[in-house]
């Protein structure tokens, strides 16, 4: 079995499309909680690569807070996901080494 780690080109594919999935999820749910797209786009762009200058800033909608909501749950189900996946397939080989 392959290891991530013996392929980095695929982690940066794989950051870059999450990246990507999360631009477009944001920009989303600003524009259907009333955001043009344009101020959508360059509201998620500032939070995301920067820390924003302060012009331009959300109002709480129920979108917003359910897309919140969903965004930290998922992430942190992911987390913890991706350690345990990695905790599993390192830990036998410590536990126990392979006899040949």
């Amino acid at each position: 079995m392959d290891s991530l780690d013996s392929y980095p080109s695929r982690n940066l594919i794989r950051g870059s499309v999450f990246m990507l999935v999360v631009w477009c999820a944001a920009t989303a749910a600003y524009w259907k909680a009333g955001w043009s797209f344009q101020d959508a786009l360059y509201m998620v762009t500032l939070t995301v690569f920067t820390v924003g200058y302060g012009d331009l800033v959300p109002n709480r909608s129920d979108a917003l807070v359910l897309w919140l909501d969903m965004a930290v749950m998922f992430g942190s189900f992911m987390m913890i996901s991706v350690i345990i996946a990695r905790a599993i397939s390192i830990l036998p080989h410590k536990i126990l080494p392979h006899q040949e």
